[in-house]
Parts: structure tokens; sequence; C-alpha cells
């Protein structure tokens, strides 16, 4: 193989043609993983495909398939010594036609810092601070997870690259920040990047060995080894969470009292993961549970919820989970049982008293 794409034995020798290869390689392979795989499959081949689907998709396979096979000429360029321009090749790639936007309906404008405060209403006892806006911290684009670590500090994942990656934009530089007040005014004045170059971290937790952040269709762990708080060396834990539909792979991650980390997974995901204890499999809405220690993964409640996006634990360390289709907050314990391939569990009636929810 090896004689087949580098030509004469004498060539592998030359080092500076392997790197070449294995870059154009990884190249191609990120932007076929992105069609092969690609993210929000339910809009481009499932059941979400309408009505929106077809206003989008068919350019964007169309094109990241262009994309794909430039890659692949870059590649036998470069085991054969040639240049090839990969960015003009792109430029005659399909143009992606403008989408218009459906959110119509709303009448209003998006608030910022004190003006977005002074609209708030809060209960008897409660009040609500500015503590970092994007006027501050630019990169604060897009939250999805925040988490205060044992600092004090605020830790927030963001992702503008949501809903995925488009075929021809630059790659998704999504980031995991570290937001701290330096000076004790309350208000955040320093931002360190603890890990960029992300596409979509949607959940993420604190563990001793590092943090854990969705990278589907990953779980990865990321690590500081030298203590500048920014992540230098990255693995995969585990692999085969699916991302169908994007904002409901593995999410709102929460440790339990032993350490364990709970994550919520919404409907349409059907996803398949390869353990050391044997294969883990999940379908339509409910909970993983991973512990590092043992670094086992099990499906602790299957249930059929569509968003279900946080999790918490009482004082007895029994988990509590919003399903944030509704304004409704349940106990997740009944749901806890052995779960069978696409049968859902129990679901617990809503914690929450229908003077408390909020009106829809």
């Amino acid at each position: 193989m090896l004689i087949k794409i580098f030509g004469k034995t004498e060539s592998i020798k030359d080092l500076s043609k392997i790197k070449a290869v294995s870059a154009a390689v990884k190249e191609k392979n990120w932007i076929w993983h992105n069609d092969i795989k690609i993210p929000n499959g339910v809009h481009v081949y499932g059941r979400r495909y309408e009505p929106f689907g077809p206003d989008n998709y068919p350019a964007e396979l169309e094109k990241i398939r262009q994309l794909t096979a430039n890659r692949d000429t870059a590649i036998w360029n470069a085991a054969s010594g040639l240049a090839f321009d990969l960015a003009t090749a792109d430029l005659k790639t399909r143009k992606l036609p403008v989408v218009m936007t459906n959110y119509t309906a709303v009448k209003g404008k998006y608030l910022y810092g004190q003006e977005a405060l002074a609209t708030m209403k809060t209960a008897p006892g409660f009040k609500v601070e500015l503590f970092a806006s994007e006027q501050e911290f630019p990169d604060l684009a897009n939250p999805v997870q925040i988490s205060f670590d044992n600092k004090g500090r605020l830790w927030v994942a963001t992702m503008p690259s949501y809903p995925h990656y488009k075929p021809g934009d630059p790659r998704p530089n999504d980031k995991l920040l570290i937001i701290e007040d330096t000076n004790g005014d309350g208000k955040g004045d320093k931002q360190t990047v603890f890990a960029d170059q992300l596409h979509l971290p949607i959940g993420f937790e604190f563990a001793p060995e590092g943090v854990y952040v969705t990278q589907s269709p990953h779980l990865k762990l990321y690590t500081d080894t030298d203590g500048d708080d920014k992540a230098d060396k990255v693995e995969i834990a585990l692999s085969g969470f699916d991302d169908h539909d994007t904002h409901h792979a593995i999410s709102a991650f929460c440790a339990d009292p032993s350490g364990a980390i709970y994550m919520a997974e919404g409907v349409f995901l059907h996803s398949n993961i390869e353990t050391s204890y044997g294969p883990v499999r999940g379908t339509n809405g409910g909970f993983f549970r991973y512990n590092p220690v043992r670094r086992q993964l099990e499906r602790t409640a299957q249930l059929p919820i569509p968003n279900p996006w946080g999790i918490a634990f009482d004082d007895w360390g029994q988990p509590i989970f919003a399903e944030t289709s509704g304004p409704d907050v349940r106990w997740m314990m009944p749901g806890t049982i052995k779960p069978f391939y696409g049968v859902a569990a129990p679901v617990s009636p809503t914690l929450v008293e229908e003077k408390h929810m909020v009106s829809q």
C-alpha cells in the first residue's frame, strides 16, 4: 500500500512527504465525516426533514461532497510531491443558497446588560446581577452550559457553530471558557480559553483527571497537565454517542455525590457506545451515568422525554431533571429500571405545582 501511494520504497523515507500526506488525509477525513455521519441527520434524511430540510440540506450535501473530492485530489498530489491549491479549488464548489429565517412571528429585540436586567422581575428575596456578557467578552457567544469550579470561577461552554458546521465555512472554533473576578467586585474581568477548536460542546463536567466534554460522537477528556488553565492533552473516553439531532446530544452534565457523571440525551437519538463492559445503547430520550474511576457507562434511565436539559441531586443523592418541553421538573428514580432497547420506562409526575409554573 505504501509503495502504491508513495512510489518507490526510497520515497517513503521522505518525511516531509509523509507529513504532507498525513495532513491531507486528516483534512479529508474531517470533511468526509461531516457527510457520512452528518450532524442533524434527522433533518437531512429523517422524520424532521419536512418542512425545512429541502431548503437547506440538498445543497449542503452536494457542496460537502465536492469539498471531499477536492481533498482526495490533494492527498494524491501530496503523495506525488505536487502542489495543489485547495482554497482555489474550494471556491469552485457549489454556492449555498441564502436560507431565510422562519423566526418572524415574534416581535421584539435582543436586550443587553443593564437594559435586560431592568426588564426582569424576581421573587421576593432574589436579585439578578450581571457577571459577564458578550460585550465584555466577545468569545461568550451562544453559551450552552455553565458551571462554577471550586475556585469560584465561571466556566462556560460556547457554540457559535450551532446547529452544526456549514460546508465551506472555516473549521468550527467553539470554546470552553473560564471567566473570573480577580478584584472582588462581583464582575468577571479575566477570560481564559481552556479549550478551543471544539464543535458543539453541549455538555461538560469537572473531574479530578480533567474536564469531560461532549464532542459527538465522542465523550472526550481534556486535561491541563502544566497548570496554565489551558487543555494540552485530549483523549477519547467513549465513542458512539448519536448527534442525529445536535441539540439533543449528551448534555446537562452533572456529577452525582459519588463523582459519577450523569448525562442527558434527548429524543430522536440512537446511541451505540462500545465499552470494555459491553455495548451500551440508548433510544429516544433518557440518561447515561459514567463512572470515570471504573470507566463504566450505563443507561441509567430511558424515558420518553424530548428535552431533558437539566440534572440536579437532592440532599439524599436522588436525581431530579428538568423536562424543558414544558415547565416540568421530575424525579428520575422511578424510571431507573433496566432499560430494553426501544422501550421507555415510566415517567414520574411533575414536581412543580401548577401555581409555580411559568406561563407559556
